[in-house]
């Protein structure tokens, strides 16, 4: 690897990348880059890499790189879980560093706030459905009874009128009717 004053190649920056990362992370699994930029005296690379302990777990990467091949800062982020960073050496994290590891745990504080009271909510919509069944239920329970009281009333109606078709009727019956 050869890195002088000036800039350093592509495959260079990698494979400091990888010295670094090597160094910094124990147990250290496949090392896959995703992206590798060059920007102005430096280059950006951010990847996965996996653990010997866990390899299906992978960790996402982001390391820039000076043109004299120096580590200039890095940062190492399990993928579904708050963000790690590292500062570079003999330096301290930046107050952006920082705030930005804030702002992810505060994301991801509200977001189960978020799903907690969603389950909540989803909680009390069963209770209320149950609810609601139970008064349909009864509901539906009380207009069958009632559908039985007006047939046999239906029934005795038409025994009735078939009792008085029967029989001969009645003066006062007559009168009403020529009327």
């Amino acid at each position: 690897m050869r890195i002088g004053r000036h800039k350093i190649s592509e495959s260079d920056a990698i494979s400091v990348a990888v010295e670094h990362l090597r160094k910094k992370i124990e147990n250290i699994g496949s090392i896959d880059f995703s992206e590798v930029q060059e920007g102005l005296g430096e280059w950006t690379m951010k990847g996965t890499y996996s653990n010997e302990e866990d390899p299906k777990g992978e960790n996402k990467f982001r390391i820039i790189i000076d043109n004299k091949g120096k580590v200039k800062s890095a940062s190492y982020e399990p993928i579904d879980t708050k963000s790690y960073k590292i500062a570079p050496k003999g330096k301290n994290c930046n107050e952006n560093q920082k705030e930005e590891n804030m702002v992810s745990m505060n994301d991801f504080e509200r977001t189960v706030k978020k799903i907690e009271s969603l389950q909540a909510a989803i909680q009390q919509l069963v209770l209320e459905r149950e609810k609601l069944q139970k008064k349909l239920k009864a509901k539906a329970a009380s207009l069958e009874r009632e559908v039985k009281g007006i047939k046999s009333e239906i029934k005795r109606i038409k025994l009735l009128l078939n009792q008085e078709n029967s029989v001969e009727p009645s003066q006062d019956l007559e009168m009403q009717i020529s009327q």
